[in-house]
């Protein structure tokens, strides 16, 4: 036990050290969102009669009901706010341990697991991005339930059927958006159990696994909202089918790769090479082709040397397989050269590939012991299922690293690294192992910290604090249409964006304590809009106001030069449109 703890501490330390940079994001976007529905809605209750409970059962019911008790005690001091994701983000790495060490019985390989998920970048934005911290909270749900599940599987105990269901009730309630993909999940594990054995004892308790699951979810669709409006799935799934359609039809065939390119960019994050313009067969040859050959060919030689059932017939295989997977690459991006030319979207492509080949081998390898065959579908069925239904929303693009939608599959990825250290024929084979993989550690740290420099840089706490602090006491805000214009500098339109622009409504209303009917203040970065607004009222339609003109003396502005010095420019602009009217 004192081993386990040492684990705990050591993932918790490792991780503090990396992220503690992380601690300095501020508030932005619809973080401010997240908070002024919970005013509205929850604190104090709303003639809509919500509670804290009812409002729990919606969409983003957890995400705004967190956000909100925190800004009614820490107000709009982030550093609270990044602490409370860095724990959630803690809890749902230590939810790793009984699964993975449950499947591997190996606790080097369950410590990498930890410790690959709490610094990974896959999904930075649940941390990045506050409002989202509820996924870690979620993913933690779900760890455990699988966990109970896997045993029931096993055990046939109905106590931890019954576990199993309360855990993943509360991974759906928590972040629903991001569970989207676990009804197709459990239909392919169940599938898989079954297809290994095909007895009727074996159908029947599926079966009741299977509407057990359904029910919970029917139950969450009757008693809340948590599962969203039927209208607004079918209406992205319809913009799907009619995007495909389009892409097809414009002779694209790119898009069936990115979901490969998705799974190869939490390998390697898309952003973690710099990116260059492929524009020959012997660029895609020196740049992408040949490096990935080549690190390919180093970890199948180390996994020979370490893994037991991993001899040179496999070497042979994978590398015939990975040619073949490359050719197709490279036929996909001359029927595409357009859309389809970038190092980073073809290394994606061919690593996403090359992944997949290791977890088909393995499955083939290991296909008669049952718990390492159960853990590799499932880290490869849940790493794709996580995000699939999310990407088919959007299918014109792979989905980056570090958003939100790949979160929840940081799960398939830990626990594939630590079978592969579980693999190791003996403890040192499986520190070896360790230490190769630990090259995808060191990039993930990398890239993380790449990530939260780049978040600081363009919406820090200080530089959020000190620009909004040059913004004056505006009087009757609220009661009359107003409209706040920026300018900014060649250097600082991320800054402005970010710190200002995105979720600026809610923040000002935040303020000056604003209700839904009250006239929220307008923001632009357009010229003409403020002089439409001051001429005409036409460019008012967008922030709700009638379209009339408003006093000149409505209209405040400054100029952001830099980082965060916000200049007061409302005179010299009030006299500028004097003389434009």
């Amino acid at each position: 036990m004192k081993l386990v703890y040492l684990q705990f501490l050591l993932v918790l330390i490792i991780s503090y050290l990396i992220l503690i940079p992380s601690f300095g994001i501020g508030l932005y976007g619809d973080d401010w969102l997240a908070i002024f529905r919970y005013v509205v809605h929850v604190n104090p209750p709303s003639k809509e009669g919500w509670n804290l409970f009812s409002y729990y059962l919606t969409p983003y019911g957890s995400q705004d009901i967190i956000m909100g008790l925190l800004h009614q005690f820490f107000g709009n001091n982030a550093f609270y706010y990044e602490v409370t994701s860095y724990i959630f983000r803690l809890f749902a790495a230590f939810s790793l341990y009984p699964l993975v060490f449950y499947l591997t019985k190996n606790k080097l390989a369950t410590f990498f697991a930890m410790l690959f998920f709490s610094i990974t970048t896959i999904g930075f934005d649940s941390t990045g991005w506050l409002l989202t911290m509820p996924t870690y909270l979620t993913i933690a749900f779900f760890n455990i339930f699988l966990y109970f599940y896997i045993i029931f599987h096993e055990t046939k105990k109905i106590r931890t059927l019954l576990f199993s269901g309360i855990f993943f009730y509360l991974a759906c309630v928590t972040a629903s958006q991001r569970m989207i993909g676990a009804p197709l999940f459990i239909l392919s594990l169940e599938a898989f159990w079954l297809i290994k054995n095909k007895t009727f004892d074996n159908l029947k308790h599926s079966f009741l696994k299977v509407i057990f699951v359904f029910t919970i979810l029917l139950t969450i669709g009757i008693s809340g909202y948590s599962l969203g409006n039927s209208g607004d799935w079918f209406s992205r799934l319809n913009s799907s089918i009619t995007t495909i359609q389009k892409m097809l039809s414009e002779g694209r065939s790119d898009f069936l790769l990115y979901p490969i390119i998705t799974i190869g960019g939490m390998f390697i994050p898309n952003f973690a090479f710099p990116n260059i313009q492929i524009n020959t067969k012997s660029d895609m040859l020196s740049s992408v082709t040949l490096p990935a050959i080549a690190l390919f060919l180093i970890f199948l030689i180390i996994f020979k040397a370490n893994i037991e059932k991993f001899d040179k017939d496999d070497i042979k295989k994978c590398l015939i397989t990975a040619s073949i997977w490359i050719f197709s690459v490279f036929v996909v991006r001359k029927l595409n050269i357009v859309t389809f030319s970038s190092s980073n979207m073809i290394l994606m492509s061919i690593v996403g590939g090359l992944a997949i080949i290791i977890w088909i081998l393995l499955m083939f390898k290991y296909q008669t012991q049952k718990n390492i065959l159960t853990a590799l579908f499932i880290s490869f069925s849940w790493t794709l299922f996580s995000f699939f239904m999310a990407w088919l929303w959007n299918p014109a693009s792979p989905i980056d690293s570090t958003h939100r939608y790949l979160t929840t599959s940081a799960i398939g990825i830990s626990i594939l690294l630590a079978i592969i250290i579980s693999l190791g024929k003996k403890f040192k084979n499986q520190v070896y192992l360790a230490l190769l993989l630990s090259l995808f550690l060191i990039l993930h740290i990398t890239s993380t910290r790449t990530s939260i420099d780049k978040l600081l840089n363009s919406h820090s706490q200080q530089i959020v604090d000190k620009i909004w602090s040059s913004i004056p006491r505006i009087p009757n805000i609220g009661k009359e249409p107003f409209l706040l214009f920026f300018e900014r500098d060649e250097t600082n339109a991320r800054i402005l964006g970010e710190s200002v622009m995105f979720g600026f409504p809610f923040h000002i209303a935040l303020l000056y304590n604003l209700t839904e009917s009250d006239k929220f203040p307008g923001a632009t970065d357009n010229w003409k809009d403020v002089v439409s607004a001051v001429k005409d009222g036409q460019s008012l339609k967008a922030y709700g106001y009638p379209l009339k003109p408003i006093p000149i003396d409505h209209i405040y502005a400054f100029r952001l030069q830099g980082k965060d010095n916000l200049i007061n420019i409302t005179n010299i602009t009030r006299q500028k449109l004097l003389e434009e009217r």
